[in-house]
């Protein structure tokens, strides 16, 4: 009595579909992608302006935003990537599902792996090929992002703490020179020599020299205000009528010899022991032989001023004065503090113009003119382009002066001021930063192939809600899907993890399949599986030889296959035979148990 073995058949698995348990990781992915952006754009914002030296912090300086940026644009381009993975494989399940042809599934598979299958897909391009052609430009997000920050030198303006070597006490006594004065009715008049640091100063300044003063808190050129000894300035305007008018009738003329412009200094006698330079000026300002000589007279008082200056470098230059830079004027005057500097504004400027005219005796109607000059003043100030007559001008030469007068007492303040006499006040502070400029165009750039990949890729999840269970694109679940006699053992809605628990030790090698006797048996010219033994009747197709099972429903499962063998039924040719000399054997390529699979030969012919 023939008895028969039937296994039981395992439990299943149920299929669960729905959008919360079927929710794609893979716009997770895409939300990651596109956030990954978004701190790209945070790290353009937040380095932008920066100092190198100091952003992200002292300790991290060398962590240049580009590098931040790259890491950024890796891991978005990682995730996008994954995104388009998972949308293929949700497309693909979702296609099978509705049912569609075998080249269709293909396709699925070649779009989303291959751009050259994206790139060639001719009438048959769909969404998953535009996803992986756009997925494959998302590298250029790198080289624009590299770009979207540079290193630039800016000119940066700040208040700052600044501490300059200077005191804001009365030059000493004695300090520009001694003795050397006489005495008038009105005034007094230097006569003497200077002291040695005075006339360094007034070395310094005849060279041009730079104004070294120490100071601190300033790294690159600062304005401040500092107070010390200068002059408390009063000037004075008044005008004299002139006319330098020749007659018009033809007679003989003269014109005497007059000062028409001078420069001039004295001390006058102050009640208090005040002693102030006093500048007298005088100048024909307008080209015309009938007008008003100009008139300036200033008087300049030691006081304590403030100076605008600006620091750079170590040296300190002033800037110009102010409409009332006086803080407080001095009490009494030290002749010897100020001697110095009277005398040599005096000698720098003192001058003396003076014209005179007349007729020629033999041609009453020829003019000459002369104009005697002592001094800077005739020359350096003149305006005018007749420079001998009446039309001869001038400028006003008392701002110079008094300009002189002030940067000569800065020197000698600078001069007589120590490391231990200090000043502090608030500057402003101008220098040249190396620091990180951003360049949102080539960011834009940059999120918009992001954008355009993640727009494509989220139509792809639709769909996935149908799935019932976490499908793959695993070689192993899809063997399962098309029932492959290797994966038989596991469930047909098993998930990989479970799959890979009952299949992940079957050792298995693909290369040419053993033929066995019971294999494949021919009949009529075609090949039918072998399933209970020699001479089973079977139904011939065109193409195919298929056993009559009869009731042997389960019995493939003692065999461990689904269809009952592992070989091809398609029609062969009769001769198609092994070199073994084994009639009827046809070579194969496949997977099987490793033990019933050799490597291929070369040149050998398979089926």
């Amino acid at each position: 009595m023939n008895t028969k073995k039937y296994d039981a058949i395992p439990n299943g698995k149920p299929w669960q579909p729905g959008w919360i348990r079927r929710l794609p990781v893979g716009l997770l992915s895409l939300f990651f992608g596109i956030a990954s952006m978004a701190m790209s754009a945070v790290v353009l914002w937040a380095s932008d302006g920066k100092e190198i030296e100091t952003w992200p912090s002292s300790a991290l300086h060398r962590a240049q935003p580009s590098v931040f940026l790259s890491v950024l644009a890796a891991c978005a381009n990682t995730f996008l990537r994954f995104a388009l993975a998972k949308a293929v494989s949700v497309t693909w399940w979702q296609r099978a599902l509705e049912g569609t042809t075998l080249n269709d599934l293909h396709q699925a598979w070649a779009f989303g792996s291959s751009l050259q299958a994206s790139l060639f897909a001719g009438r048959n391009f769909n969404l998953v090929a535009l996803a992986s052609i756009i997925s494959s430009i998302i590298i250029i997000d790198g080289p624009l992002l590299q770009q979207a920050s540079s290193v630039v030198t800016r000119n940066h303006t700040q208040t700052t703490l600044a501490t300059a070597a200077l005191s804001t006490d009365y030059i000493p006594s004695g300090f520009s020179t001694s003795w050397g004065y006489s005495y008038g009715s009105s005034k007094i008049d230097f006569t003497g020599l200077y002291q040695r640091n005075f006339s360094q100063v007034l070395q310094a300044y005849t060279a041009r020299d730079d104004i070294k003063l120490s100071y601190t808190g300033c790294r690159g050129t600062c304005s401040m205000n500092v107070e010390a000894e200068g002059f408390d300035v009063d000037c004075e305007r008044g005008t004299i009528p002139y006319n330098f008018s020749i007659p018009d009738d033809g007679s003989k003329w003269s014109v005497p010899s007059t000062v028409i412009g001078y420069v001039n200094f004295a001390i006058p006698v102050w009640t208090d022991n005040q002693f102030p330079i006093a500048i007298y000026a005088m100048y024909k300002e307008d080209e015309a032989s009938l007008g008003q000589l100009s008139q300036v007279n200033c008087t300049l008082r030691p006081a304590r001023v403030t100076y605008p200056i600006m620091l750079s470098n170590g040296t300190v230059r002033l800037l110009p004065a102010g409409d009332d830079d006086t803080v407080e004027i001095k009490e009494e005057t030290d002749l010897t503090e100020i001697g110095g500097i009277y005398d040599a504004i005096r000698q720098l400027f003192n001058s003396t113009v003076t014209i005179l005219g007349n007729s020629d005796p033999d041609h009453p109607k020829v003019a000459n003119w002369y104009i005697a000059n002592e001094g800077i003043f005739g020359n350096s100030y003149l305006t005018s382009s007749v420079n001998n007559g009446p039309q001869t001008s001038w400028s006003d030469p008392t701002p110079d002066i008094i300009s002189v007068a002030r940067e000569l007492m800065f020197r000698t303040a600078v001069a007589a001021s120590n490391a231990s006499t200090t000043q502090t006040g608030n500057a402003t502070e101008t220098f040249d930063r190396v620091v990180y400029q951003s360049h949102y165009n080539f960011f834009a750039g940059a999120m918009a192939v992001i954008v355009a990949n993640a727009i494509v890729i989220c139509p792809l999840f639709i769909g996935a809600h149908q799935m019932g269970r976490n499908a793959s694109m695993s070689p192993l679940e899809l063997a399962r899907a098309f029932q492959s006699p290797l994966t038989a053992a596991g469930g047909s809605n098993d998930e990989i993890p479970r799959l890979l628990g009952i299949l992940g030790k079957k050792r298995v090698r693909y290369g040419e399949i053993k033929q066995h006797e019971m294999d494949v048996v021919p009949v009529d010219d075609l090949l039918a599986p072998r399933i209970a033994g020699s001479g089973d009747e079977v139904t011939l197709n065109s193409s195919t030889a298929t056993p009559k099972l009869g009731s042997r429903v389960r019995e493939e499962e003692r065999f461990g296959t689904d269809d009952m063998f592992n070989s091809r039924t398609d029609l062969v040719p009769e001769d198609a035979e092994s070199e073994s000399g084994r009639g009827g054997g046809v070579r194969r390529l496949g997977f099987a148990d490793a033990e019933n699979v050799v490597p291929p030969k070369t040149g050998a012919m398979y089926y």
